[in-house]
């Protein structure tokens, strides 16, 4: 099962990929917090009731103390409407997600397949404020347990539009699973003026956004990255755990030409990361300071 519908796709992708770092060093990268992205202030795209997402995330090999660190992170999902009005919009995802982790010796090319079952609950019903609700469940497709291989993702987001130009944002992301843990606050503000977005959402974005052209968005941020996965071996047992974070600087392209499909694309450089490794239950765990790196990511929505 690890080398489902994915596998084909990213090692051709890797080997491009690899190609490109003899040249400029680029990696493709994913961040925690996709499922709750903050849309752009007077931008707020509209999508049909039935998406197919499509996301490949991936670093360049990049050299540490204890061997060279490769991650990378494939998406395809399928989000429904299955409810809708004027106050209420209720969406149900179901899709796979692939994570590979590799650290010399240490974690051997870790490839773990994952489902994905989700719901999400967006409310209009307050003056001014859009409030949204996602609950995700990612299970181990190899090794299925509840308890020590599933990860699960939750968090609740309410917008408030203060003027036209002037928005807040307020609430709350969780993750866990895994023997491993992360709960922060949502609270920022993105302010519009003229065809410039100023946007600072902690903790998962901050940045600049130009919005002038038709149908595109060209943005300057800073994102945050947390991906935690059961891999084979570690430093202490087999199976055991392991959790990468980083805080990346990026320049992102956004096309939407039409309502039935749009593309998305960015480059940048992480500019401080590191993985814990434990035991089966993610104890006793040994942090790793990784390197900067260059990254990259790409993906798309198609109606379906």
């Amino acid at each position: 099962m690890k080398r489902f519908m994915f596998f084909v796709y990213q090692a051709l992708l890797n080997n491009c990929l690899e190609g490109l770092c003899l040249i400029i060093p680029l990696s493709i990268t994913c961040w925690a917090y996709s499922e709750d992205d903050p849309e752009l202030l007077g931008y707020r795209a509209t999508y049909p009731e039935q998406m197919l997402d499509i996301e490949y995330l991936a670093t360049c090999p990049k050299k540490c103390h204890h061997g060279t660190f490769f991650f990378s992170d494939a998406v395809a999902s399928i989000n429904k409407v299955m409810l809708k009005n004027d106050q209420t919009k209720f969406s149900f995802t179901g899709g796979f997600r692939d994570i590979c982790m590799h650290l010399g010796k240490h974690l051997k090319h870790e490839q773990t397949p994952y489902g994905i079952v989700g719901s999400s609950l967006e409310y209009y019903g307050m003056n001014g404020w859009q409030w949204n609700a996602d609950a995700f469940i990612q299970p181990d497709l190899c090794w299925f347990d509840l308890l020590r291989t599933t990860r699960y993702i939750s968090s609740l987001h309410g917008m408030y539009q203060q003027s036209k130009e002037l928005g807040y944002h307020v609430g709350a992301y969780a993750e866990t699973g895994m023997g491993a843990t992360t709960v922060q606050p949502i609270i920022g503000i993105d302010y519009k003026k003229g065809s410039w977005i100023y946007q600072a959402v902690y903790p998962v974005k901050a940045g600049i956004s130009y919005i002038g052209l038709p149908h595109h968005i060209f943005s300057v941020m800073i994102r945050s990255i947390y991906t935690a996965i059961k891999v084979e071996k570690g430093f202490y047992h087999h199976p055991a755990g392991a959790a990468y974070k980083a805080t990346g600087a990026e320049v992102r392209w956004d096309l939407s030409p039409s309502f039935t499909w749009n593309f998305w694309a960015s480059i940048g450089h992480t500019l401080a990361s590191s993985l814990d490794v434990g035991n089966k239950n993610f104890h006793h765990r040994k942090t790793i300071g990784l390197k900067g790196a260059p990254y990259a990511q790409v993906g798309i929505n198609l109606a379906i």
